[in-house]
């Protein structure tokens, strides 16, 4: 799953919390990222940031829920994919 959010910044301390929480296994943070989005009827340029989270299915709802507590977006970016199969590890 990856999550946006503002000014650039890494979100190293967030990540880290995450994963000591067990709420994820790993995660990559990205920074700057240059976003171009329409919101209300305007066009908006911003530096933000994104992580990406390596975590099961069932802790999407709990790292969600933090998101929206400690993101300042009123809609926060938020999307997550589901893998349905992976290459095989070797034995």
């Amino acid at each position: 799953m990856t999550v946006r959010w503002s000014g650039g910044r890494r979100y190293a301390g967030g990540s880290r919390r995450l994963i000591e929480q067990r709420l994820c296994a790993s995660a990559h943070n990205f920074a700057p990222v240059r976003s171009i989005y329409g919101w209300r009827g305007d066009i908006y340029e911003r530096t933000e940031g994104r992580v990406s989270l390596h975590t099961r299915h069932d802790r999407v709802a709990e790292i969600v829920a933090l998101a929206k507590k400690e993101r300042p977006y009123e809609v926060p970016g938020i999307s997550t994919r589901t893998i349905t199969e992976c290459a095989a590890l070797p034995n």
